[in-house]
């Protein structure tokens, strides 16, 4: 027997009861923050048998000619994955979600499907390009991550020898590390769009409008969640680090660094001192965030390296599954996707 219920109220909403550490693109706060900036939003729970089985939060993106698809950003969340499991996601989610406006929904499966029932997935669903998973909206398929459960001199032991020979050097050079959450955030936001804008294109990776990170900033400060690192010198920004705390990981969810005094190693004090603050309030793991394995993003792989340096390890996303609705515009928009990756 199959129940759906469609969840609208965040006590009704309980994703870690089938995952311990649920993505924060999972927890309701940040579906919240989605629907603050216009964008549809759906929570479903599956019961089979008497058991949740799935929780999924969607959320609605535009495409072309008035049409859109529905994301699960590392999502659905699901429980002993098996074949009769995703038949009944892949009918269900038709069900709730096809409609004369809707090219496709895309899945993001958290746990990742085992290799046992990988092949099962693959006739079930449709398998996503790579090129049709580029941009801002999508999620990275590996990210890393460092434990920060231990003492300061621990988390700093844990580091590569001239990672901790960077933080000590820009402490001493006179770079000072400031944390700044609740209200504070909000005034902070134009000097970190402007420092954001200047990594992104030096780094060459796409962003969000600006609207997407006021709203973000909006709901961490609201709920209390998360938090800035500025790492100054005198009165230059030279790195800003946002971070946002689901359950027991620190996200590091937003980074940006200046060209300007780079020789300081502000991003790696900004980095430290954003793991002392996020174990202050509770967190155990520090995710870094999306990394480039065995070359798969090249132009991430000084990012990558970067990250490595903290200590620590790969956690790793399975691939995007689609359920195509609407085939003819599914297919153009991979073939968009895919000629824009040569540009």
């Amino acid at each position: 027997m199959i129940e759906i219920k469609e969840i609208k109220e965040e006590h009704d909403w309980h994703p870690e009861g089938i995952l311990a550490q649920v993505p924060f693109q999972q927890a309701f706060w940040y579906g919240e923050m989605q629907s603050k900036r216009e964008r549809e939003v759906r929570r479903f729970e599956m019961i089979l048998e008497g058991e949740v089985r799935m929780c999924v939060q969607f959320v609605a993106y535009p495409l072309i000619s008035g049409k859109k698809y529905w994301y699960a950003a590392y999502g659905p969340i699901i429980k002993n994955a098996d074949v009769h499991l995703l038949k009944c996601i892949e009918k269900e989610c038709r069900a709730l979600l096809a409609a004369p406006d809707v090219v496709f929904v895309r899945l993001d499966f958290s746990p990742p499907i085992s290799l046992e029932f990988l092949s099962d997935a693959k006739k079930i669903f449709h398998k996503a390009s790579n090129a049709s998973s580029s941009g801002s909206y999508f999620q990275p398929r590996s990210e890393w991550y460092t434990d920060i459960s231990g003492s300061a001199e621990e988390i700093l032991a844990a580091m590569h020898q001239k990672t901790r020979y960077s933080v000590r050097y820009a402490e001493k050079k006179g770079v000072k590390a400031e944390v700044i959450s609740g209200s504070d955030l909000l005034s902070h936001l134009p000097a970190f769009l402007d420092i954001m804008k200047d990594t992104a294109k030096r780094n060459g990776f796409s962003l969000h409008d600006d609207g997407y990170y006021k709203c973000f900033f909006e709901a961490v400060a609201e709920r209390g969640n998360g938090f800035i690192v500025a790492a100054m010198h005198g009165e230059d920004l030279l790195a800003s680090h946002c971070i946002a705390i689901e359950g027991a990981v620190a996200h590091y969810v937003f980074g940006a660094s200046s060209d300007k005094h780079k020789e300081l190693c502000a991003p790696y004090l900004a980095h430290y001192m954003g793991m002392l603050e996020a174990k202050k309030r509770g967190a155990l793991e520090y995710n870094f965030g999306g990394i480039s394995e065995e070359g798969a993003v090249p132009h991430f792989e000084g990012i990558t390296a970067f990250k490595k340096k903290f200590g620590g390890h790969a956690f790793l996303h399975g691939g995007y599954f689609d359920i195509v609705v609407q085939p003819f515009w599914y297919y153009l928009y991979v073939l968009r996707k895919f000629l824009k990756s040569f540009v």
